[in-house]
Formats: structure tokens, C-alpha cells, sequence
């Protein structure tokens, strides 16, 4: 894709290439493409330009252009040029200059370049990557061969063609660089092209997600268990267990994953997953062990982000400083946003806000939306948490700019919900917030999320006791982790109606089902505050952002006002 991209942007010689035209260039028809992917497209292409990196010019919300001069490039008559691959083009300093034949290059369309005209200079390097997708064309991909990170092989899923395979192989690099619709899209042709094989299904429960409430889930889940052999090793069983479970066992998951790793402790992608695991269930040091298992030199600049910023915030942040120097060759503004979240993980807030907006300016000044959108929201924790608040509101209005923009729903409702807290803290009363966080309730609603709801409605109650009371407690669901925090909920709804005892009873029932050792152990904390008994933890910054920024709320609330929080007798 970046191949297309670059080559696209040399035919324009300096034209516009419009968003649009760069969408249907990239994924023809509409509908797979996403502005992460896009985003990443870009990043490739500049980390392949090198020092002419700033020549890719992005104007916003336009699109973009090459500022480079030109020269003529041309081939042989009898020169036969194989398509190239959606693969990145290599490093300009790799790239070497042959001398010119006797015709130039044609071609046809908006941009075409006749017989005669010039084409960019970065053209010149572009048939070394024809010559490479051609010599790859000599050693096809094997269906045996192991995927990268997963040991284990397409063929294990039952029978698949070499072509399935490598297809396979280009829909798990795509994923890899944030395109997730188009793998979603490829693999769902896949379930069709490859009718004996269960790769396309297990792929699409892993990457897609086990979620009751998608639309194709039970469809994924029937093709998987016919097509999987009868007889498999007992890897790939453990693994067929893992993405058949439901998201809220994270117990269970556990005890698959370990199990999984101790007969192939080199699949590096399950330590990753077991990571977020433990994230979830704040097992930290564990999460930790694990992201350092996974090789910083083989993932893509996105993923090796993610990867990094986490380490730097469960306290690897010296190592991760001394990794910057290669991630920041490979691309600049990535290494920009890890070493925001360094500054962070080390609790420099102003150098962590002041890196954040950098970050997220630079973003939009290059058309990269994606991951990087984040980085005004964490600018406006930052800033909160050195109670500048109003910087706080500002940056998270430019957050929600932004995922307005690009339909971003989990930007959308982190935005609100940041932005009605900030204007909360600005004035000490409820009335400013009141719109941000019925929007952020409106985007939990639609995104089909009961954690952020429920997180989101304990914290209007706290704030706003007499909203609790006469708005209901989302329910959270049946399964043990559920019944837990069900519990809470009650609890903090008979709170803020003054019912000590019955909220004191409902505590102890969520205590016993477990909802210390999960996501909200910090709100049962922070209502033992409102209630006057001891809390389990001391209250300690959220340092890594999963799954939700609210928690930060939750931190600021438990650190500034223990016990302080009053409630509305019921009349």
C-alpha cells in the first residue's frame, strides 16, 4: 500500500492527492479502509523517505503532496515489471540510480505523466521494489511455514492452499499496522476461499473479538468448530479454547494462556495477550514480565508503541528511554508519543503535557489520526493532574474535535468524560458537566459497553447524589466478575440516599465476589472513603490507561476528598 501511496503522489508531481482519492486509491470501492491504516500508510512512506521525509506535505483535512524536485525516469522496451505488493517501500538511503533508457514511464488517470514529463526522484527507488516483490515471487509461502509470533502454522488449522497462507500472512501484517478493516475484510474472504480450513474463523474470534453481541460472532464460532481437525496438538486445543471464551473471564483466559505458553513459551503475540490479561485484572508485575518478552525489534512502529508505553508506565521507563533512539529512525513521531508517556510514567506532568500537545499538533499537522489521537487526552490528565484545569477543558475539546471528525467512539466518550469532570473541578458544581457526560453516556449506550457505563454512572452519583438516586444502576451482567460489581453498584446507589447500613451490606456482598481483584477495586475504595472505613489500597495514579481514562476521576477523587463526600437523606 505504501508502494501505491508513494508512487500516486510522484504521477501528481506536486498536485493535490485528496484524501478521498487516496482512499479509493488504497482500498478501491470503498469500505475497508480506516484513517488509522491511512495513517500508518503515511508513517511508512516518510520512515522509507528518510531524510527527505518532510517532502510528504499533509494539509488537513485535504490531503496530501510531494515536495520534491524532479528528473526523468524511464525503462527498457522489453522491460517486464511484476505489480508490486501492499508492501512498504525500502529506505531511500538503500537505493541506488541506474542510468536511463529510451523510453519513460506512461500512464493513465488523473495523474498520469505523459511521454517526456518528469517524475519524482523518489520514483527512482521504486523499481528496487518491484525487483524484490519479483525475487519473493521465487520462494512462494509454504502453508507450513510458522506464523510470526503465534508458533504455530496456517496448515494446523486444517487444509489451506499456499495462497491461503500467504494470504493469511498479509492479513495478520495489516492488522499489525492498524488496518483492522481490511483484515476483517480479507478474512471474511478467506472463510469462503478456503472452506476446510478453521484459520479464517480462529482469526476472526481473535483479532475481531469474542463478543456475544457482534453480528457475525455465532456465525465465526459454527465455522471454526467444523472446520477445526478432530485431531490437533494440544497448543492449538488450548488456543481453540481461548478465543471461544467470553471476554469477562479473564480467570479463565489466564489459565489458558498459561498453559499455552508453557508448551510454547516463544509465541511472543500470547505474552502480549497475557499481559493484557493481567492489566485487567492489575496483576502489573506479571503484565510487566510479559510485555518484555515481546521482541521491540520485529513489531511495527504501532505496535511497538503500544508495547513501550505500557513498559515505560509499569516502570521500565529508563529502559524504553535508552529503545527511543531506533524507534525514532524508524518513526519520529511515534518515538514522540512513547517519550510523552515516559515523562508521564515518571510523574514529570508538565513535561508530560507539554509532550502530549506537541505530539498531538504534529499529528494533526500530518494527517495522522489513529493511536496518536490520545495524545490530547492524555495532555488533559496531565494537565489535571496539576489542577490546570482549564488546560485540562482545552485539550480535551480538541480531543473531541478530532474524534468527531473521524468518528473515533472511544475518543468520543473518554472526551466527555474528561471534559465534564475538568469543568466539574473548574467551578466545584455539577451544572457544566451535566451535557458532557450525557454524551458520554450516549456513546457508552451505542458502543455496547457496560463497564464504562457503570464506572461512568458511579461517578455522576458520587458528585451527584441526587442524580443516583433518581436515575438506575446499569446492570452489569450474570457472570461471577458481574455479580461483584452489581453489588458496588447498589451499594453506592443506597449511599447516596443516606442508607448507611444498606450500602455497608451491599459492600461486603460485592467483597465477596471479588471486586477488589478486578477493574473497580479503586471505586469500592473510594466509597469505603465515603463511608468511613478503612480502605484496602492507598490511592495511587492509574498510570496505564486501560481500559479507560475515567479511572483517573477515580484517583483525583480519592486523593483530594476522603471521606468528604456527603449524600441526600431520602425524605
Amino acid at each position: 500500500m505504501a508502494f501505491k501511496f508513494l508512487l500516486e503522489l510522484c504521477r501528481a508531481s506536486g498536485a493535490l492527492l485528496t484524501r478521498a482519492e487516496a482512499f479509493n486509491l488504497l482500498w478501491p470501492g470503498g469500505g475497508n479502509g480506516s484513517d488509522e491504516a491511512l495513517a500508518q500508510v503515511v508513517v511508512k512512506v516518510r520512515q522509507a523517505l528518510g531524510a527527505e521525509a518532510a517532502a510528504l506535505v499533509t494539509l488537513r483535512s485535504r490531503g496530501f503532496r510531494i515536495d520534491l524536485p524532479v528528473e526523468p525516469i524511464s525503462f527498457a522496451h522489453d522491460s517486464v515489471i511484476p505489480e508490486a505488493p501492499d508492501a512498504p517501500p525500502p529506505p531511500a538511503t538503500a537505493v541506488t540510480h541506474g542510468t536511463s533508457h529510451s523510453d519513460p514511464v506512461t500512464t493513465t488517470g488523473k495523474h498520469a505523466v505523459a511521454p517526456g514529463k518528469h517524475v519524482s526522484k523518489i520514483v527512482g527507488f521504486l523499481a528496487a521494489v518491484i525487483f524484490a516483490a519479483f525475487i519473493a515471487m521465487l520462494w512462494p509461502t509454504r502453508s507450513n511455514e510458522m506464523l510470526d509470533g503465534y508458533a504455530m502454522s496456517p496448515q494446523q488449522f486444517g487444509p489451506i492452499s499456499d495462497q491461503g497462507a500467504r494470504t493469511l500472512r498479509e492479513i495478520l501484517a495489516r492488522d499489525d499496522e492498524g488496518d483492522r478493516p481490511s483484515a476483517q475484510h480479507l478474512l471474511e474472504s478467506l472463510l469462503e476461499s478456503e472452506p476446510h480450513s478453521a484459520a479464517a474463523p480462529f482469526f476472526l474470534l481473535y483479532l475481531i473479538g469474542n463478543d456475544p453481541q457482534h453480528e457475525n460472532e455465532n456465525r465465526w464460532r459454527q465455522a471454526f468448530n467444523e472446520r477445526l481437525p478432530a485431531t490437533v496438538p494440544a497448543y492449538v486445543q488450548l488456543l481453540s479454547r481461548w478465543v471461544r471464551i467470553d471476554d469477562d473471564e479473564p480467570g479463565v483466559e489466564l489459565e489458558l494462556l498459561n498453559a499455552a505458553l508453557k508448551l510454547e513459551p516463544s509465541a511472543w503475540r500470547l505474552h502480549l495477550a497475557r499481559a493484557h490479561v493481567n492489566l485487567r485484572l492489575s496483576h502489573f508485575d506479571m503484565a510487566l514480565a510479559d510485555l518484555r518478552a515481546v521482541p521491540l525489534s520485529t513489531l511495527s512502529p504501532r505496535y511497538a508503541m503500544f508495547v513501550m508505553s505500557d513498559r515505560a508506565s509499569l516502570g521500565d521507563a529508563d529502559a524504553i528511554q535508552a529503545e527511543l533512539p531506533a524507534l525514532a529512525k524508524r518513526s519520529p513521531l511515534i518515538a514522540d508519543y512513547v517519550r510523552a508517556r515516559i515523562e508521564m510514567a515518571r510523574a514529570d506532568w508538565k513535561a508530560a503535557q507539554t509532550a502530549f500537545e506537541a505530539t498531538a499538533q504534529r499529528a494533526e499537522q500530518e494527517g495522522l489520526f489513529g493511536a496518536l489521537s490520545y495524545a490530547w487526552l492524555l495532555g488533559a490528565v496531565a494537565a489535571g493532574e496539576q489542577g490546570h484545569w482549564n488546560d485540562a477543558i482545552a485539550n480535551a475539546e480538541r480531543a473531541l474535535r478530532t474524534a468527531k471528525e473521524h468518528s473515533a467512539a472511544r475518543r468520543l466518550f473518554d472526551g466527555y468524560a474528561l471534559l465534564g469532570y475538568a469543568r466539574y473541578r473548574q467551578d466545584e458544581t455539577a451544572e457544566r458537566a451535566t451535557a458532557p457526560w450525557d454524551s458520554a453516556n450516549d456513546e457508552y449506550q451505542k458502543s455496547g459497553n457496560p463497564p464504562a457505563t457503570a464506572r461512568l454512572w458511579l461517578l455522576r452519583t458520587r458528585l451527584e447524589p441526587a442524580w443516583g438516586a433518581a436515575n438506575a444502576p446499569p446492570v452489569a451482567g450474570a457472570t461471577a466478575q458481574a455479580v461483584g460489581l452489581n453489588a458496588l453498584l447498589a451499594a453506592r446507589r443506597a449511599w447516596s440516599s443516606c442508607a448507611t447500613h444498606e450500602a455497608k451490606q451491599a459492600l461486603a456482598s460485592a467483597d465477596a465476589n471479588g471486586i477488589d481483584d478486578g477493574y473497580f477495586a479503586d471505586e469500592a475504595d473510594l466509597l469505603r472513603q465515603d463511608l468511613g472505613l478503612p480502605r484496602h489500597v492507598a490511592p495511587t495514579p492509574p498510570q496505564v490507561p486501560y481500559p479507560m481514562l475515567e479511572r483517573w476521576i477515580t484517583y483525583w477523587e480519592s486523593a483530594r476528598d476522603a471521606g468528604g463526600r456527603g449524600c441526600v437523606p431520602t425524605k
